[in-house]
């Protein structure tokens, strides 16, 4: 497994991305509380959209709205109460 790691490049795209993390000033690491919520707003996007793809088009934008915003509130209350407690994501290293 190792060497087909070593094969691929993976090893170094993950040293890259995590050098990043530990130095940018972009870092989710530094701003923990945004990206949970970007997260989120993701999530309520695509399942507005999926649903649409899904089950055909909404009969209302309320309820198209209120479709996301759940889903919104859901993921991003299931990451605000995560991240602290579990310790998740750790914070960023101070200069």
């Amino acid at each position: 497994m190792a060497s087909i790691v070593g094969s691929v490049g993976a090893r170094r795209a993950a040293d890259r991305f995590a050098n990043w993390v530990e130095r940018s000033p972009l870092s989710p690491r530094r701003h923990r509380v945004a990206v949970g919520l970007l997260g989120a707003l993701v999530a309520g996007v695509g399942a507005i959209a999926w649903h649409a793809f899904r089950e055909g088009a909404w009969n209302s934008v309320g309820v198209a709205v209120l479709f996301g915003a759940l889903m919104v509130l859901g993921v991003a209350a299931s990451y605000l109460l995560c991240l602290g407690p579990l310790r998740l994501l750790r914070p960023a290293a101070r200069d």
